[in-house]
């Protein structure tokens, strides 16, 4: 075979291959907006493209699949908790399944949480029902001053939704670096364990 039979050859190989990953983007492409018109998104959304970037896809994978599970009431889909550094499309997966599941629900961001949740104070009394809510996203978790008022009144939240809704939290705190834990105490992180999902992101 001489050089220029070579270089043909090499270049229609080169050309199939390059088609086959354009049909399979297309593809993946197919598949992800079949899933999100599944959990009721938009796709219209400036969000939406915003959500799908690559260092984002993880986020958005588990958010759909959060989304299908808790419309199919599916076991450990009462909780799903987003770990790790900012730019990983925490907030925007948790907004996504706010709006795909909530029909009655709260975005809430964690530094303010005690005064949305009050431990001595009923929340219904300020307009909020976060314990009876169908969705609550609580999001920026470690953002907040570390205090005994928040301690309690995050422990009633997770404790007070284990059978309640869905909860969506996002956090900078990762379970698998064991800093989640030394922050909040093994029984909050052993209830989202046991009802839910941990997804770390990156």
């Amino acid at each position: 075979m001489n050089s220029h039979m070579e270089a043909a050859l090499l270049e229609q190989r080169e050309t199939r291959e390059l088609e086959w990953r354009r049909e399979q983007a297309a593809r993946d492409e197919a598949d992800a907006e079949a899933r999100m018109r599944l959990c009721g998104v938009s796709l219209s959304d400036p969000g939406w493209a915003a959500l799908r970037k690559p260092e984002r896809w993880r986020s958005m994978t588990a958010a759909e699949e959060f989304v299908v599970d808790a419309k199919a009431n599916a076991p450990k889909s009462r909780f799903l908790l987003f770990c790790g550094d900012t730019r990983h499309g925490k907030t925007l997966a948790s907004a996504w399944v706010l709006r795909a599941l909530g029909a009655r629900g709260y975005f809430v961001s964690a530094p303010d949480l005690p005064r949305t949740i009050d431990p001595w104070q009923n929340e219904k009394d300020r307009g909020w029902d976060l314990l009876g809510a169908s969705v609550v996203v609580l999001d920026d978790l470690g953002q907040e001053t570390l205090s005994s008022r928040f301690g309690e009144a995050l422990f009633r939240l997770i404790d007070g939704r284990q059978s309640r809704g869905r909860t969506v939290i996002s956090t900078n705190q990762s379970v698998a670096s064991g800093a989640f834990e030394a922050r909040y105490g093994r029984p909050i992180l052993a209830r989202i364990a046991e009802s839910g999902r941990i997804v770390e992101v990156g």
